[in-house]
């Protein structure tokens, strides 16, 4: 005969810790190990006495405070714009500049009336004497050919201007011997905007070019003009303020 049977149920007891439970002795007993550990302090005489025989146990170290020294060599590697400079100089030094000037200046006759015979002979191949030279330009290729050549041999660059007025070789090496060779050309620079000179131009009857005025000498008569200025507002505040009292 077969019977029903109840299904198996497991059950699990849960483990849990808590504090320890003291009793009454261990509560009375709570401050004694504090009181233990705290050091009680010595006798005043024992104190004194340990201090005059030297013997007091505990000596005074003077601390000496340590600075560390550093030298450049003591760094590894470059100051950023050290680095930054030192980069710069050797791309610069790698950049083949062409420089087409000569860095040896016109300073003699002789070196110009050379110098006008080899651009003379660059330009049209053959050499040319002095009746050559008074002749013009054929054409804007050669007079170009031959007034760059003549600035890079002599190292001086001649205005625009007045290479479209210069038609002929002689022309161009009279040029450079009055503003070159006297020294002219050096007190002026055609890139600053002050600095061409006007004063023996041929300029038409319209035209006047007045002298430069330095700032000093500008600011000196307009210092004038003010005080001339001040002078007569207040001779004339006198004047009326005298016409008011007599009124």
């Amino acid at each position: 005969m077969l019977c029903a049977r109840a299904p198996a149920v497991a059950r699990f007891r849960a483990l849990h810790t808590g504090p320890v439970t003291k009793d009454l002795f261990s509560w009375l007993k709570r401050g004694k190990s504090k009181e233990e550990a705290v050091e009680k302090p010595a006798d005043t005489k024992e104190l004194i006495g340990k201090i005059e025989s030297g013997s007091s146990g505990t000596q005074s170290v003077a601390r000496k405070v340590l600075k560390l020294k550093l030298e450049p060599s003591d760094f590894v590697g470059m100051d950023e714009a050290q680095l930054a400079r030192q980069l710069h100089r050797e791309r610069l030094e790698k950049v083949q500049f062409r420089r087409w000037l000569s860095q040896e200046k016109l300073s003699k006759p002789e070196e110009l009336r050379t110098l006008v015979a080899a651009a003379y002979e660059t330009t049209f191949g053959a050499p040319g004497d002095a009746a050559a030279l008074e002749q013009r330009f054929p054409d804007l290729r050669s007079m170009f050919i031959f007034a760059k050549h003549m600035q890079a041999s002599t190292g001086y660059i001649m205005p625009d201007a007045q290479l479209t007025r210069l038609h002929t070789p002689a022309a161009v090496a009279q040029w450079y011997e009055r503003n070159v060779l006297t020294g002219k050309l050096q007190k002026f620079r055609e890139e600053l905007p002050n600095a061409i000179d006007l004063s023996d131009a041929d300029l038409p009857v319209n035209v006047v070019v007045r002298e430069h005025v330095l700032p000093k000498v500008q600011r000196k008569t307009l210092n004038a003009v003010l005080r001339e200025v001040s002078a007569l507002e207040t001779s004339k505040a006198k004047a009326a303020l005298e016409r008011a009292k007599a009124t």
